[in-house]
């Protein structure tokens, strides 16, 4: 009885799967991205990192290195100034600077620009501080409060 039983289970396991065929032979939809999700992220991440690697390295770097320096410092040694104000900036190289922005074009006039505001944001806040120290003692300097004033730039 039991060998009779066991036999009728294989037989309706074969039946079942001769049955069931048509539905396994068709892809499942989605398989893919539900056993492989972390591709997805893997290609956004090599891309990230090739991207990283073309700003530090190449032509992005050379963007993201700036022509001067509101102050001076190991890598920014030459002094020049605005002709406008006057204002002393700092750069790598006299030669590049004014290659790269000669005197009288309109990419200069941007340059300077950009440096009299950067050295706007700069004196403010060195400003606050001369002040801060001058109210402690009377004698103290305040030399870059007395750039902006003569600039005719109110400190806040």
């Amino acid at each position: 009885m039991e060998a009779c039983i066991d036999k009728r289970y294989r037989i309706l396991k074969q039946v079942d799967l001769v049955c069931n065929s048509s539905a396994a032979a068709q892809p499942k939809k989605n398989v893919f991205k539900r056993r492989f999700p972390f591709i997805r992220y893997g290609i956004a991440i090599v891309l990230l990192v090739l991207l990283t690697m073309f700003l530090v390295t190449g032509i992005g770097y050379k963007v993201l290195v700036p022509s001067y320096s509101i102050t001076m410092h190991k890598d920014y040694e030459l002094p020049m100034m605005t002709e406008e104000y006057g204002i002393e900036f700092y750069v790598k190289s006299l030669d590049e600077f004014e290659k790269k922005y000669p005197v009288g074009t309109h990419a200069r006039a941007r340059v300077e620009d950009r440096i009299m505001k950067e050295y706007i944001k700069y004196a403010r806040d060195h400003c606050a501080y001369e002040k801060q120290h001058h109210l402690l003692r009377r004698d103290f300097p305040t030399p870059i409060c007395d750039k902006l004033q003569t600039m005719g730039i109110h400190e806040n």
